[in-house]
């Protein structure tokens, strides 16, 4: 099938991917700023934010400070470059597929918050914001007598998916007092929704995409059972049935086999070569995932010339822009751990030049107790 021509919508995308970094401003940014303060002048001289306004500091701002206005500048940031995406798409699957992960992050969140009682709205992404939601009801609605109650959700999480799964997460904490499990079930329920929905576009070159990014996310899921030591197919297994109901069978299957089993199966996919960089042995690359994962999504990425055919453009232009802010996250986050230029240079920029180590959505997460 012929993709649909969206001269107008990828006119803006290729004006618009002039905003990405270049590896040259980037490694300025690495050599010429020793803390946040510093970094959020440069960004604001590049002309970085162009879809939010960088926040005013205070009159004598600490460094922390400085820190944590940067970060929410850089979440405000997506926040507008998805609610740009949203004028120009011409289908709103485009903009509930790309808002999913922020969605899946602050469920994550969410639960968290209502089973310890504290509260975390500092770590919400503004792209996804979720309504108030009342721990009593939450509390009642996970009782096995109470059902699923959809009267006390917030409006925009009444799906029955979405009811099943946080029902499902608060009743398995309740037994297992595990976050990782918590997790594990939105992610279930995350790849779901983002495969119905990219299930739901025409254009082959974004649905590839969508679901490269979800295979490798459900990959760096197995890296860390394994580095864990941990048995993914005990794990998997006692999830129960609800969670795993609507999964891809082959990812199904994949945490359904133990572990020499996965290996082989790994070895004949199409991450094979990854997973034979991160796999060394009985040792565990982890840098080498990150590295990988980056540059192959890069790669997909790299089919595209902005033309004005399908959707694809502006996918590829979100994901490199999402991969940027990422980037200053981390960027951030070393300079106010006290990392120095140097050192920051030398963990995000590898001998080879190209950059890595860049965060994914399932990264940005409160520790685990």
């Amino acid at each position: 099938m012929a993709e649909t021509v969206y001269p107008q919508m990828n006119t803006l995308v290729s004006i618009a991917s002039a905003s990405l970094l270049t590896p040259q401003q980037i490694s300025q940014l690495l050599e010429q700023c020793s803390c946040a303060a510093e970094l959020r002048r440069e960004l604001d001289g590049l002309g970085f934010f162009t879809r939010s306004d960088l926040p005013d500091a205070a009159a004598d701002p600490e460094e922390q400070s400085a820190g944590q206005l940067l970060d929410q500048a850089l979440d405000r940031e997506w926040a507008g470059w998805l609610d740009w995406s949203s004028r120009i798409a011409p289908t709103p699957f485009l903009q509930e597929l790309l808002t999913w992960p922020d969605r899946a992050h602050n469920l994550r969140i969410l639960l968290k918050a209502h089973i310890l009682r504290q509260d975390f709205s500092e770590l919400y992404s503004p792209a996804a914001p979720l309504p108030d939601f009342s721990l009593t009801g939450t509390a009642a609605a996970a009782s096995p007598a109470a059902g699923a109650r959809s009267g006390e959700l917030p409006a925009d999480l009444t799906t029955a998916a979405c009811q099943t799964a946080i029902f499902t997460a608060l009743a398995d904490y309740r037994v297992h007092a595990s976050f990782s499990r918590v997790n594990l079930i939105i992610l279930c329920l995350q790849d779901q929704e983002m495969n119905r929905l990219a299930g739901q576009l025409v254009d082959q070159r974004s649905r590839t995409f969508i679901r490269a990014w979800l295979d490798l996310e459900w990959l760096a899921v197995l890296l860390q059972m394994w580095q864990e030591k941990g048995d993914s197919h005990r794990s998997w297994l006692k999830l129960g049935r609800e969670p795993v109901a609507g999964l891809r069978p082959e990812i199904r299957r994949l945490f359904q086999m133990d572990r020499s089993k996965q290996e082989q199966s790994l070895a004949r996919s199409a991450y094979a070569e990854l997973w034979q960089q991160v796999a060394v042995g009985d040792h565990l690359e982890l840098a080498a995932f990150e590295v990988g994962r980056r540059q192959l999504l890069q790669q997909l990425r790299q089919a595209v010339r902005w033309e004005p055919f399908g959707l694809f453009p502006l996918l590829a232009l979100l994901d490199a822009k999402q991969q940027d802010i990422n980037l200053l996250r981390q960027i951030n986050a070393g300079l106010r751990a006290g990392l120095s230029p140097r050192r920051l240079r030398n963990r995000l920029l590898p001998e080879n030049g190209r950059l890595d180590g860049v965060e994914t959505w399932l990264s940005k997460e409160v520790a685990h107790e």
